[in-house]
């Protein structure tokens, strides 16, 4: 571009067409139906690919779908088009904030639950729940010989999701690791793994190098993706070495 005498010669009507066309959209709005007005920002927005594609689907609102679709089934192809995996709520990031609170509070006013869910904690990003609402949990967990410690089972279900789903069920999204490791059983934990039993290389990675489960892709809590809560729970069973629900206080 050449820069010069020429750029101070715009007449008023170039001014006013170039002032038009920087015009600030109209912030999207909620409406009464508790849908986020997704259509200006979604036919205007021009998708940022140096960030690495489109915005994920909230789990909360992945949740809120699953929800709809039992309370009221004939609103769910509607809800889908902005709230579903390809939803329009997900091309844009600020709109996807806005989006999430939504089904947050169609969660809390028509499911009874918001992202919290019945429990009161809050719903990870990797856990079983956070990664595919609705999916059940296989961990063998319980207070019985040979059974993991419930409150353990607790913590991996919160946090470790990647290792009890079907890769076929995860987003894409989510990194490739996928849970080699075996860790539904007691029996899987006290199995070897490159070289040493499974829960002294869980041990190593989750807790002294807290890089499991991974902070890139999951919430950043306290230690790495873990509360201060789940990584002393997690700390003292494998430092004694694994026991059962019989053996465990």
């Amino acid at each position: 571009m050449r820069l010069g005498s020429d750029c101070c010669l715009a007449s008023p009507l170039a001014l006013l067409i170039a002032v038009a066309c920087v015009a600030t959209e109209p912030e999207p709005a909620a409406g009464s139906t508790g849908m986020v007005d997704t259509t200006t920002v979604a036919t205007t927005a021009v998708q940022d690919t140096s960030s690495g594609g489109d915005v994920p689907q909230s789990p909360v609102c992945a949740a809120w779908l699953t929800c709809l679709a039992d309370v009221a089934p004939a609103e769910l192809d509607a809800a889908a088009m902005q709230y579903g995996p390809e939803g329009t709520c997900w091309s844009d990031a600020e709109l996807a904030m806005q989006c999430e609170a939504a089904c947050d509070d169609e969660l809390a006013t028509r499911c009874g639950a918001g992202s919290s869910g019945d429990s009161g904690d809050p719903v990870l990003k990797c856990s079983i729940e956070g990664l595919v609402p609705g999916a059940s949990n296989p961990i063998d967990a319980g207070d019985g010989v040979g059974q993991i410690p419930s409150v353990i089972g607790d913590v991996l279900a919160r946090n470790c999701g990647c290792h009890y789903l079907d890769a076929a069920e995860l987003d894409r999204t989510v990194p490739a690791y996928l849970g080699m490791i075996a860790l539904t059983t007691l029996a899987d934990f006290h199995a070897p793994f490159q070289g040493a039993p499974t829960y002294q290389r869980v041990q190593q990675r989750a807790v002294a190098e807290v890089n499991m489960p991974p902070v890139f892709y999951c919430d950043s809590l306290a230690l790495g993706s873990l509360s201060l809560e789940d990584h002393a729970a997690l700390e003292a069973w494998l430092a004694a070495d694994a026991p059962d629900g019989a053996s465990w206080r």
